[in-house]
């Protein structure tokens, strides 16, 4: 035994980190919701639950006084730490949810009766390029549309780690495919508008034709050298959307696209991904764009985020965007800052 096996996790916590096992990135595309779970499935029972949780969270915290390796000693959790840098952070920030979620109101409305999880799926088909040589021209004509943008990006090697241009070639490049069985479950979980991993073969049969093509650009974190990431036939998107507010490109089509799962494998590690690396300005200027897009009402909202480029499109799509905004503003995730 240990000098830190003496710290005991208590009931309510217990509920909270049963709540976040090893498949919870997989079930859930927001990393808060599972807390929420928890939080609601504990006041069913126990009127006093979530006044008990708050307490056993700040006992476990001021034991393990901002030792990293006492609290997860402590905590023993089960799966991955969900979201910012440490679990000291994380544990702090969800003591500061668990009155919100029980006060409900917009930023935690009471789900539907036989709802499900945040994530259920708007499925929305993966594009195909036609063949080889198309998408090869497509990629290289978008990247000719957008030479002062990607010049610009190119140039800053301290700028942002992606770039996700788009752009309506006039004519087509390829088709959506067909959501299949296999199709409908190869991205993240249940909240993927898709997953890329059939965007060719007999089981993706193919759909629509399509006009538009993505190029996602990244910049190699050791080199900091750019490369083309990924490119994939798109759906015609509303230009003015992007271009109030760009940087929710850069976010939503960047990280949350058609290859997530390729890319960041879930929504938890691409939102990871993305905070451990923005600088503070991108950062508030992202925090921001985001308070003008939740501005509207739920119709515009989810046209806008499917036009800036996500593939993630919750059925609860105002709850995980405010999710993203608060967990950017909130959280601290400097262990991987640049």
């Amino acid at each position: 035994m240990t000098d830190h096996d003496d710290l005991p996790r208590p009931r309510a916590l217990e509920l909270l980190l049963d709540h976040l096992g090893p498949e919870s990135p997989l079930l859930h595309v927001d990393p808060d919701e599972p807390v929420e779970r928890a939080v609601r499935a504990g006041l069913q029972g126990d009127p006093g639950f979530a006044d008990r949780l708050v307490g056993e969270l700040t006992a476990v915290l001021e034991e393990a006084g901002g030792d990293e390796h006492r609290l997860v000693t402590a905590l023993r959790p089960r799966g991955p730490l969900p979201a910012g840098a440490d679990w000291d952070g994380w544990a702090r920030y969800v003591r500061s949810l668990i009155p919100r979620i029980t006060a409900g109101g917009p930023e935690f409305p009471e789900p539907e009766p036989g709802s499900g999880p945040t994530g259920l799926p708007v499925p929305i088909p993966p594009g195909l390029f036609a063949d080889l040589a198309t998408g090869n021209g497509a990629a290289t004509e978008v990247l000719r549309r957008h030479e002062a943008q990607a010049r610009a990006w190119f140039a800053d090697p301290r700028g942002q780690l992606r770039l996700h241009l788009y752009a309506d070639l006039g004519r087509p490049v390829g088709t959506a495919g067909e959501l299949t069985a296999r199709t409908a479950h190869t991205g993240d979980g249940p909240g993927d508008r898709a997953g890329s991993a059939d965007r060719v073969g007999s089981e993706a049969r193919t759909g629509p034709e399509l006009t538009g093509c993505v190029v996602l650009m990244r910049r190699d974190t050791a080199t900091e050298q750019p490369f083309v990431a990924s490119s994939y036939p798109e759906r015609s998107l509303p230009e003015q959307v992007r271009a109030r507010m760009p940087d929710l490109a850069f976010l939503f089509g960047g990280y949350f696209g058609q290859d997530l799962h390729a890319l960041d494998r879930t929504s938890w590690s691409a939102e990871r991904s993305l905070n451990e690396t923005i600088s503070p300005a991108v950062r508030g200027s992202l925090i921001e764009q985001l308070d003008r897009l939740l501005a509207g009402d739920d119709d515009a909202l989810r046209g806008q985020v499917e036009a800036l480029g996500s593939y993630v499109l919750p059925r609860r799509l105002r709850r995980w965007v405010k999710g993203l905004r608060r967990r950017m503003a909130e959280l601290d995730w400097a262990r991987g800052g640049r």
